[in-house]
Formats: C-alpha cells, sequence, structure tokens
C-alpha cells in the first residue's frame, strides 16, 4: 500500500524514476479497484444492471488517470527510455512492448532522470 501511496505523492513529477515495484503495486491496487464495483454489484448485490458500476469505474478511472501516466512515464525513465514512449499505448501491439518494458530491471547505472531507484534508501515508505 505505501509504494501505491508514494505513486500518488509523485504525480507530479515526470523527470525522476519509479522501480518495478511501485509500478506494479500502483496496478495492481488499480485494477482492484476497477474491479470492485461490478464484484460487489454482481455478486453481493445480485443485480443484472451495472449501470452504477460503470459509473464508479470511469470515476475511478478519471481519478487515477494522471497517476497512471506519471508512474508509467517514470517507469520508462527507471529502464532509460523517453516518457514520450508512454504513447505507444494507443497502439494495440504497445501493450505487449510495454509488458517487456515494465518487466525489466532497473537501469543500472545514474541516468539523465536521477540515481538508480534501489540503491536510495526507502525513508519515506517507512510508517510511524
Amino acid at each position: 500500500m505505501n509504494w501505491y501511496l508514494k505513486a500518488w505523492r509523485n504525480t507530479s513529477d515526470l523527470s525522476g524514476r519509479a522501480r518495478r515495484r511501485e509500478f506494479w503495486y500502483f496496478i495492481l491496487i488499480f485494477a482492484a479497484l476497477l474491479a470492485a464495483p461490478y464484484l460487489v454489484e454482481t455478486y453481493l448485490l445480485k443485480t443484472l444492471g451495472n449501470d452504477s458500476a460503470t459509473a464508479i469505474y470511469g470515476v475511478v478511472f478519471f481519478v487515477h488517470f494522471a497517476t497512471l501516466i506519471s508512474v508509467t512515464v517514470r517507469r520508462l525513465h527507471d529502464i532509460n527510455l523517453s516518457g514520450w514512449w508512454v504513447l505507444l499505448a494507443f497502439n494495440p501491439l504497445g501493450m505487449l512492448i510495454f509488458g517487456y518494458f515494465f518487466l525489466k530491471d532497473s537501469y543500472f547505472n545514474y541516468n539523465q532522470w536521477g540515481p538508480v531507484p534501489k540503491e536510495m534508501p526507502d525513508e519515506e515508505l517507512d510508517g510511524p
């Protein structure tokens, strides 16, 4: 959960780097939040029309969109690629390429977007 919150705190930072862990925890929680309205409406409320679930899905997606773009750009920076590669998401084949990119380990050296995040302490993730 702390990695998800870190992605939210860094929404306005498009120049840094994001580790695989930060990216994938954000994606995992985001996907769970997107699926939750449908699961609740279908299995707990036993309703056939998913109009309210669709509305909640849209709100959740809209609220997370800027953070999704930000964490994606910072993840691309972490593997030493420009953030402009995010435009590849608009190509159907691009999602397969993204799958490869986002599973890659961090670029092993300092790059133009900062030091290797794995080598930096995670003091901001530690709770009280």
